[in-house]
């Protein structure tokens, strides 16, 4: 039989009466007892037993609170004994299915999620990923999350109601807010909705800045950096660069080596000169973060070492 979580303790489990009876004469055909037995769930289930007009039946009562979560299904048997010498007895075997009932909240895996992304993050981005789980099953199981509310305002997160995703909808700017702080809210799909709730702060940096030297007065068409590691970018599976020119330097990361691929200016640019360009670094996880790289131009013989 199939009964709720919270099914309420000593009431008759609806559905199910065993008829007991044996075919013998006198005493060997009347019925003793009956009870409960190879029973290890410590007695949550009882029998009553019933004695009416030469027949016997028995029905289960509950003893004990269910929790579907710790126990979901009960398997015992009812031994029934005869009076006869010496005595016989017999058994059936009840199976008890625990449905779910929604009475788990959703538990974030963190009372609070501290991020920190830079101020130059690109908008639609991952900021991070927040989770709440939920012991109940099916529907009751199910999360959905919400932004209750952002300090400061105006928000310029978007928290993705299914996946827990957290993403910028609007330009960061340090000029407005160093740090964001989100109250959210997971709420299960039962009846009723139960819920649990967490606390975001997202810190803004300063963008990166990584400064690359490069021969010559000009940048050729696959100059290499000679004078500043690249070891930041080993784990880059793409690394896309715009700059404020009409011709913008594209970079690329190749184990730790960041090379030119395009001249940005027809002419040759002085000692010193540097170009700006603002870079989405993507390492193999799919993290994404952006990064201000400056291109200074050396003298021909690096004699003049630029500062920034």
């Amino acid at each position: 039989t199939t009964i709720p979580e919270d099914y309420p303790v000593n009431r008759i489990l609806a559905g199910i009466t065993i008829t007991i009876t044996d075919n013998d004469l006198e005493d060997n055909g009347n019925v003793t007892s009956a009870y409960v037995s190879q029973n290890s769930y410590n007695n949550t289930f009882g029998i009553v037993v019933t004695y009416e007009d030469g027949s016997v039946t028995a029905e289960i009562i509950l003893h004990k609170p269910l929790d579907r979560e710790e126990v979901p299904q009960y398997t015992f048997e009812i031994t029934a004994v005869d009076g006869g010498s010496p005595p016989r007895n017999s058994t059936a075997t009840v199976v008890v299915v625990v449905t779910d009932v929604n009475d788990n909240n959703p538990i974030f895996t963190s009372l609070d999620y501290a991020f920190q992304i830079q101020e130059d993050h690109p908008i639609g981005s991952v900021v991070g990923i927040v989770t709440a789980q939920d012991a109940d099953e099916g529907i009751n199981q199910q999360v959905k999350y919400t932004i209750l509310s952002t300090s400061p305002l105006p928000s310029p997160f978007m928290l993705n109601d299914a996946t827990g995703a957290l993403t910028t909808v609007s330009v960061l700017s340090r000029s407005i807010s160093t740090r964001y702080t989100l109250n959210i809210v997971a709420e299960d799909g039962g009846d009723p909705r139960l819920n649990g709730t967490s606390v975001i702060s997202v810190l803004l940096l300063q963008p990166e800045i990584v400064t690359f030297q490069l021969d010559g007065k000009g940048f050729a068409l696959g100059a290499q950096s000679t004078r500043v590691s690249a070891n930041s970018f080993k784990q880059d599976v793409g690394l896309f660069a715009n700059g404020p020119f009409s011709t913008p330097a594209g970079l690329t990361a190749s184990y730790g080596t960041v090379r030119t691929l395009a001249v940005p200016l027809a002419t040759a640019l002085e000692p010193c000169t540097s170009i700006r360009a603002t870079v989405l670094q993507q390492t193999v996880t799919y993290d994404t973060r952006s990064l201000t790289v400056i291109l200074r131009v050396a003298d021909e013989t690096f004699s003049n070492l630029c500062q920034a």
